[in-house]
């Protein structure tokens, strides 16, 4: 009778990886990244909105300090830095949830320019006057939701926790439900993200990103 030995389970598991074709082992460690950046930056959610959630009064009327100085017209420009989260009140249309290392600029009621960074936005449906955000890879247009917006040099990435979102730019435009996500770069139509929750080793890796 075979026995297996310590180990085995292991070995078979990496040659299984290594049978994989590099740019699919490539795919994989860019998606478990970014599945590691997801959880972290929940993480950091988690605990700004608990703070956000008792604090909310007092936050709002430091918020309106900070902001005051750094006007310019109808614009509010709002920059944190590492550890720093704000909210930034959107008036009857919501508010916007930001997070570190942020720069975004509230041009109208119903325009949020995301510079780099993120922010969880909770809007409201407003006949005839969509809420947008603008990043340098694409325009949100929100449908009355709670949604998340990331940008960085690498372009857009856009989750939906509530609700509907339109992702568009030139290239093509896709419409987001809740759970979805599409990640957008700059010169490129938006595609679909698919969640990664586990990584096969012993077969063909699936495609994890499609248009």
């Amino acid at each position: 009778m075979d026995t297996e030995r310590p180990g085995d389970g292991d070995e078979r598991l990496r040659l299984g990886a290594l049978a994989l074709r590099q740019p699919q082992r490539n795919a994989i460690g860019d998606r478990l990244e970014a599945a590691a950046r997801t959880r972290q930056l929940r993480r950091r959610w988690s605990r700004a909105l608990v703070g956000a959630a008792v604090l909310a009064s007092a936050a709002a009327a430091v918020l309106l300090v900070r902001l005051g100085s750094d006007r310019a017209g109808s614009v509010t420009h709002l920059r944190t830095t590492a550890g720093d989260f704000q909210l930034l009140p959107l008036g009857e249309r919501g508010v916007a949830f930001v997070s570190e290392e942020t720069d975004v600029e509230l041009q109208s009621p119903a325009v949020l320019r995301l510079n780099r960074g993120s922010v969880r936005l909770v809007v409201r449906r407003h006949q005839g006057q969509p809420f947008v955000v603008i990043t340098r890879a694409a325009e949100v247009e929100v449908l009355g939701t709670e949604f998340d917006v990331t940008a960085s040099e690498r372009g857009t990435e856009v989750r939906v926790v509530r609700g509907e979102v339109e992702v568009r730019n030139p290239q093509g435009r896709r419409r987001l439900w809740p759970r979805e996500a599409a990640r957008v770069r700059a010169g490129e139509a938006p595609r679909m993200v698919v969640p990664v929750s586990s990584v096969v080793v012993d077969g063909p890796a699936e495609i994890l990103e499609r248009r």
